[in-house]
């Protein structure tokens, strides 16, 4: 968790706001390429204002 937290932090991204669009985003679509789901891949959606 420690990791995921802190490559969310590298990205500019809040771990919250990461955490809450990925589990919104499973429970609507399966996870066919769990690599679209990463803090990198996910940081130009979710960069800090």
């Amino acid at each position: 968790m420690h990791t995921l937290i802190e490559s969310c932090r590298l990205q500019g991204i809040d771990p919250r706001v990461y955490l809450s669009h990925v589990v919104e985003r499973l429970h609507r679509e399966p996870a066919t390429d769990p690599a679209t789901l990463t803090p990198r891949s996910l940081a130009p959606q979710l960069k800090k204002n």
